[in-house]
């Protein structure tokens, strides 16, 4: 017969075993097990607990947190060696007990420890020397070496604005330091040569002497005669004295102003 599959069913999906309730209430010395196993680096003294009660906590250190128990309880030395046989399997699989000393598996594993920090200190030594002949590529360089880093144009503005600008001003770049600062010019006005002319005869006519009449004479008849044409602004100019009589009719809004 074949199945029947009704159509709004779902798949099930396995997504594990549901670990939020407790199938039972747990006893006080698995509780006080749970407890210790989660604190194992807050254990120094056990105050001669027997082996056979420690033994769960022990079973989840790590050889640098079971090492250190043993320092602090000597007589678990006794009865570890079991737990050493299974980290020396594990991180050095083939270590081998030297059977003429009877090594134990303690030491044993020290002593694989010991040499296996001597050759990384080895090879790190060789890689450094290596890298020190060889010449350096690019570099990162500071650009505020006496004060705190500048920040962008943005946030000081608006520190400065709120009142929370630190000391970033006084520090000035080291490039700004090596560059140096641009001259302002400043834009004197146009002059007319009518007063250009003007200006040049009253100055000579006093050295002139005599001369002075037939000067002053031709000046007047030449200012008499037609006025000279008055000399065009430029267009900066232009543009501000329209906008001084209103000619735009919108209002003049810088455009670095948010």
């Amino acid at each position: 017969a074949h199945a029947t599959f009704q159509k709004n069913t779902r798949t099930q999906v396995y997504s594990g075993r549901r670990s939020h309730y407790l199938t039972e209430v747990p006893t006080l010395f698995d509780s006080c097990m749970q407890i210790l196993c989660d604190n194992i680096d807050a254990l120094e003294e056990l105050g001669g607990v027997p082996y056979d009660i420690i033994k769960p906590v022990l079973d989840k250190c790590t050889p640098e947190q079971l090492c250190y128990l043993e320092e602090q309880n000597p007589y678990l030395m006794e009865d570890t060696d079991s737990l050493w046989q299974l980290h020396c399997t594990r991180d050095f699989r083939t270590a081998q007990r030297d059977t003429e000393s009877f090594e134990a598996w303690r030491e044993l594993y020290l002593r694989k420890h010991e040499e296996r920090e001597e050759r990384l200190k080895s090879i790190t030594a060789k890689v450094s020397a290596a890298w020190a002949g060889k010449p350096q590529g690019r570099t990162t360089k500071l650009a505020y070496l006496d004060g705190p880093v500048k920040p962008p144009r943005d946030v000081r503005r608006k520190q400065e604005k709120l009142g929370t600008a630190g000391p970033h001003s006084q520090h000035k770049p080291v490039s700004s330091l090596s560059r140096k600062q641009p001259v302002v010019k400043k834009i004197r006005p146009a002059v007319s040569t009518s007063t250009h002319s003007s200006s040049m005869a009253s100055s000579s006519g006093p050295d002139i002497g005599t001369g002075t009449g037939a000067s002053g004479s031709s000046g007047t008849g030449g200012g008499s005669g037609g006025r000279q044409a008055k000399a065009k602004p430029a267009p900066m100019m232009q543009k501000a004295m329209k906008l001084m009589k209103g000619k735009y009719l919108a209002p003049f809004r810088c455009p670095f102003r948010r």
